[in-house]
């Protein structure tokens, strides 16, 4: 009885200090285990703070290959876009708490799921900002997937094609983020539309979403044209949106006339 209760105690302090034990089916952690042999001073470390130890590591691991395989899972094929180094200047209209409130994804594991909304000129770093946002939401662990609407306007067209829509749309829903850049750009024919503005519905429990456009909020409405359609859809996304206003001059125009200075100056 004795051998027994000094069992279950050991089994007991193992779990509370490893409280991350039961998260794995197989923990492989017998390369850990060999490092700690060969430094001289880990045999004298207490056993629990041992394991405790090359279960931190196997999670790590584990956390940077689920990153690794949702960022290639998600469209998103640029490395520089990051949190850290978007420009605050007073004249583009953004908000250093609310992009650093919404690069915690609170908004992503709300209930129901919150949407962001980015809008503004061409050049003015739409598409930077989302997918830096993108890549916090992957870096804590969620499902993303980014798309240009042209592309998926003409996926959406295909799975309609081939019979399949409905599966389409589920795969999307299935992410926890959907990104959706260049909106209200590309026209569509009634049934494509009909299948894109199902897909946006569909999402209103099951995820958030992130839209960009060069066109104004007010209107999308216009491109949308069907009135069922756009009540019914936008006033949904209004009231469950942040909405990001982006102003100022385009970075492209910066950037050129930043080089056409600098080689002047050099001649």
């Amino acid at each position: 009885k004795c051998s027994l209760f000094c069992s279950l105690l050991h089994v007991r302090m193992f779990t509370f200090r490893c409280p991350n034990l039961f998260t794995f089916k197989r923990p492989l952690t017998l390369e850990g285990l060999h490092k700690q042999e060969g430094v001289p001073h880990q045999a004298e470390r207490p056993f629990l703070d041992r394991i405790a130890d090359l279960l931190d590591a196997e999670i790590q691991s584990r956390q940077i290959k689920r990153c690794a395989r949702l960022f290639k899972e998600s469209g998103i094929r640029d490395l520089l876009p990051s949190v850290d180094r978007i420009v605050y200047e007073p004249d583009r209209g953004l908000n250093r708490h609310e992009i650093e409130d919404l690069a915690d994804c609170r908004w992503i594991t709300h209930e129901p799921p919150l949407n962001v909304t980015v809008t503004g000129m061409a050049g003015t770093g739409k598409t930077w900002l989302m997918k830096a946002l993108g890549k916090e939401a992957i870096q804590r662990g969620f499902s993303t997937s980014y798309w240009r609407a042209a592309d998926l306007i003409d996926r959406l067209r295909q799975a309609r094609q081939d019979g399949e829509p409905v599966q389409f749309r589920n795969r999307l829903n299935s992410k926890r983020l959907l990104i959706i850049d260049d909106f209200a750009m590309t026209p569509m024919d009634e049934q494509t539309r009909d299948d894109f503005f199902s897909l946006i519905e569909e999402r209103t429990m099951s995820g958030s979403m992130m839209i960009g456009s060069q066109r104004d909020f007010e209107d999308w409405y216009r491109y949308i044209g069907d009135k069922y359609h756009a009540d019914a859809i936008l006033d949904r996304l209004r009231n469950s949106s942040y909405m990001l206003r982006l102003k100022g001059r385009s970075f492209r125009e910066r950037t050129e006339s930043a080089q056409l200075t600098k080689g002047d100056a050099s001649q």
